[in-house]
Protein backbone atom coordinates (compact mmCIF):
# COMPACT_ATOMS: atom_id res chain seq x y z
CA UNK A 1 0.00 0.00 0.00
CA UNK A 2 2.38 2.98 -0.95
CA UNK A 3 0.26 5.53 0.70
CA UNK A 4 1.25 4.02 4.15
CA UNK A 5 4.22 4.20 6.31
CA UNK A 6 5.47 1.19 8.29
CA UNK A 7 6.68 2.32 11.77
CA UNK A 8 7.92 -0.29 14.24
CA UNK A 9 5.40 -2.52 12.52
CA UNK A 10 2.81 -0.44 12.41
CA UNK A 11 0.99 1.02 9.23
CA UNK A 12 -0.20 4.63 9.33
CA UNK A 13 -1.47 7.24 6.65
CA UNK A 14 -2.45 10.94 6.40
CA UNK A 15 -5.03 11.54 3.58
CA UNK A 16 -5.00 14.84 5.03
CA UNK A 17 -8.29 16.58 3.14
CA UNK A 18 -7.30 14.28 -0.15
CA UNK A 19 -9.70 11.38 0.08
CA UNK A 20 -8.90 10.56 -3.01
CA UNK A 21 -5.81 8.84 -2.34
CA UNK A 22 -8.16 6.67 0.53
CA UNK A 23 -10.16 5.66 -1.98
CA UNK A 24 -7.47 4.13 -4.43
CA UNK A 25 -6.12 2.20 -1.84
CA UNK A 26 -9.10 0.54 -0.61
CA UNK A 27 -10.15 -0.24 -4.27
CA UNK A 28 -7.44 -2.67 -4.52
CA UNK A 29 -7.32 -3.21 -0.82
CA UNK A 30 -7.84 -7.01 -0.25
CA UNK A 31 -8.93 -6.53 3.23
CA UNK A 32 -10.92 -4.11 2.32
CA UNK A 33 -14.43 -4.35 5.14
CA UNK A 34 -16.71 -1.59 4.96
CA UNK A 35 -17.80 -0.04 8.13
CA UNK A 36 -21.07 0.90 10.30
CA UNK A 37 -22.50 3.21 8.05
CA UNK A 38 -22.33 5.74 11.26
CA UNK A 39 -18.81 5.33 11.45
CA UNK A 40 -17.66 6.38 7.45
CA UNK A 41 -16.69 9.41 6.95
CA UNK A 42 -16.36 9.45 2.78
CA UNK A 43 -18.90 9.88 0.58
CA UNK A 44 -17.34 6.76 -1.09
CA UNK A 45 -18.48 3.43 0.73
CA UNK A 46 -15.21 2.35 -0.54
CA UNK A 47 -12.61 4.36 1.28
CA UNK A 48 -9.79 3.36 3.80
CA UNK A 49 -11.39 5.79 6.17
CA UNK A 50 -14.39 3.99 5.64
CA UNK A 51 -13.10 0.51 6.49
CA UNK A 52 -14.04 -1.48 9.78
CA UNK A 53 -10.08 -1.66 10.15
CA UNK A 54 -8.91 1.59 10.18
CA UNK A 55 -7.75 2.94 13.39
CA UNK A 56 -8.35 7.17 13.99
CA UNK A 57 -4.97 8.92 14.96
CA UNK A 58 -4.24 12.60 15.66
CA UNK A 59 -2.30 12.35 12.14
CA UNK A 60 -4.49 10.40 9.75
CA UNK A 61 -4.93 6.64 9.76
CA UNK A 62 -4.26 3.31 10.94
CA UNK A 63 -4.23 0.03 9.45
CA UNK A 64 -4.85 -2.49 11.72
CA UNK A 65 -5.13 -5.68 8.77
CA UNK A 66 -1.62 -5.20 6.61
CA UNK A 67 0.79 -7.82 7.85
CA UNK A 68 2.87 -6.63 10.08
CA UNK A 69 6.47 -7.69 8.49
Amino acid sequence: MSQFIKIDSRWYADFGNDLSASRDIAACCHYFDADDEDEQVDDVAISCVNCAFRRWLAQGVECMKLPPS
